[in-house]
């Protein structure tokens, strides 16, 4: 679901993220969207941008802060709209994952931000 173009949006953001133990991750985001999308209650934008937008964040520029801004909202959007026709689908295929010993790290990533964004609600 998520654009080649959006992918990297992301990661040029997470560049200008100093590193850190609360630096988002790029599965992390996506799990964090992912949650937000299928949540009973709508979390508005000014709630969930500061898990992704932390303190330490300096943007190269104005044009930079909003294509990830406007990147993240296309990215919310989507997943609510597929949610509420039944088409959000699972982004990993476990049976595959865990036969071909293929790495789990973006996996327990995506599952962190899956569990905050349920957690904005719980």
């Amino acid at each position: 679901m998520i654009s080649k173009k959006d992918e990297k949006i992301i990661n040029s953001f997470l560049e200008c993220v100093p590193e850190s133990e609360d630096k988002p991750r790029y599965h992390e985001i996506l799990g964090f969207m992912y949650g937000l999308g299928m949540t009973p209650d709508m979390v508005p934008p000014s709630e969930w941008m500061e898990y992704i937008f932390t303190e330490d964040v300096e943007f190269d520029s104005q044009k930079q802060a909003e294509e990830i801004t406007s990147c993240l909202l296309g990215i919310y959007n989507d997943y609510v709209t597929a949610f509420t026709i039944n088409q959000l689908d699972f982004p990993f295929d476990l049976d595959e994952m865990f036969s071909n010993n293929a790495p789990v790290v973006p996996f327990v990533e995506w599952i962190e931000g899956f569990i905050d964004a349920l957690y904005m609600r719980a």
